[in-house]
């Protein structure tokens, strides 16, 4: 995570929300500082900064071209010309499992979900959250 320059979610139907939480969960466990995210139209951009001090460029794009129920499509971390994509039927199982304990807000598979819905909540422009 030290060299993520940038990471995309793309996403369909009006999901932006799931997006938002995922860009969340992953700024939360990278130790990222998130600024606030702008909104234009069915997307949103943002910066997030790493530990060190390296700016890391959020993108979250609705996909007219997928059709579905919602939610997610795919993900991508991008470090100079590096990257790393996961799509919905590209992610194995057990990482989907991962994803999906991670953000479940019931008590035995809270692990990392109010960190998640903080970074989330922290990128939204002219909210003032508290944690837990």
């Amino acid at each position: 995570m030290a060299r993520i320059s940038r990471l995309e979610v793309a996403y369909c139907g009006d999901s932006l929300e799931a997006a938002l939480l995922l860009v969340g969960w992953v700024t939360a466990r990278a130790g990222w500082t998130p600024d606030a995210i702008e909104r234009h139209d069915r997307s949103a951009s943002g910066r997030a900064t790493r530990p060190a001090g390296g700016p890391v460029v959020l993108a979250l794009e609705c996909d007219p071209e997928v059709p579905g129920c919602g939610g997610v499509e795919a993900l991508a971390f991008r470090a100079g010309s590096d990257e790393i994509e996961l799509g919905r039927g590209a992610a194995s199982s057990r990482l989907r499992d991962l994803f999906a304990e991670a953000l479940q807000p019931l008590p035995a598979f809270a692990r990392g979900y109010v960190e998640a819905v903080t970074a989330a909540a922290a990128m939204l422009p002219g909210e003032a959250v508290a944690p837990g």
